[in-house]
């Protein structure tokens, strides 16, 4: 069953976030993209996601931290032999990557502090 879903915040930091399509239980969510053409097709043979939405669905996993699987799914419906395609991400293979998120979002965030503070202090 998936539930829709709009914003969600992270329980650490409500400035982190990022919007599913929708939510399976606690662990699990879908993603879905319709990429047109070539795009769509290579997806479908590397059974990689796309490098432009790579780290939106990083940040799923940086967001929720019980999230352990993602449903990333591309439809093409020009693709009439194979118009959805469903590549799985699971945590456990891309935790290097979460953590890199996590901690640049941190030193991100700990940036735009500063510049408030110091223009705080300016006014």
């Amino acid at each position: 069953v998936v539930e829709k879903t709009g914003f969600v915040e992270s329980d650490e930091n409500p400035l982190i976030g990022y919007s599913p399509d929708g939510l399976i239980g606690e662990d699990e969510d879908i993603e879905i993209k319709c990429p047109m053409g070539k795009n769509y097709v290579k997806a479908w043979l590397t059974d990689e996601v796309p490098t432009e939405y790579f780290w939106q669905v990083v940040q799923a996993f940086v967001v929720n931290p019980k999230l352990q699987k993602r449903y990333f799914v591309l439809y093409n419906p020009d693709i009439q032999e194979h118009p959805l395609h469903i590549i799985e991400v699971y945590r456990n293979d891309i935790q290097e990557k979460i953590s890199l998120a996590k901690v640049g979002q941190e030193k991100f965030l700990e940036e735009v502090e500063n510049i408030i503070k110091k223009l705080i202090k300016e006014l």
